[in-house]
Parts: C-alpha cells; sequence; structure tokens
C-alpha cells in the first residue's frame, strides 16, 4: 500500500523492486519502502554485502491517525 512519507530515502516501491535497485548500488545502501506485514510499519531494505540483502521492519508506534513521517 503506497504511503505518505517525505524522506528522500522512502520509496513507494515492493521488495522485488528494492532488490533491483539495489542490485547495481554500492554495499551499504538502502531504501525505506512499505511494509507488506502491517500498515502501521515500513521496512529498511540494506544492501549488507554484494549479493546480500537485509529487510528490516520498522514499527512505527505512537502516531497520529492518518499522521504522515517524514
Amino acid at each position: 500500500m503506497p504511503r505518505r512519507i517525505a524522506h528522500e530515502r522512502f520509496k513507494n516501491i515492493s521488495s522485488r523492486r528494492a532488490l533491483a535497485e539495489l542490485k547495481e548500488a554500492d554495499v551499504g545502501e538502502f531504501v525505506f519502502r512499505p511494509s507488506t506485514r502491517s500498515e502501521d510499519a515500513i521496512t529498511l531494505t540494506w544492501k549488507f554485502w554484494r549479493e546480500q540483502f537485509v529487510h528490516i521492519d520498522i514499527q512505527e508506534l505512537d502516531k497520529m491517525p492518518g499522521a504522515a513521517i517524514g
């Protein structure tokens, strides 16, 4: 689900798209994207090493309903 987040590293893209974009990026690059697990979470997809990627779910707590993040 697309999210309203104003942050230079956030993109409304899927996990597959994030991996495709990071494949050619330098080790250490990352992108925040919507979580597929919850509307109250975002996911950090990080290029850990060459062809190794890490997905970290970040739970959004104590935010007002309908609030934008950024």
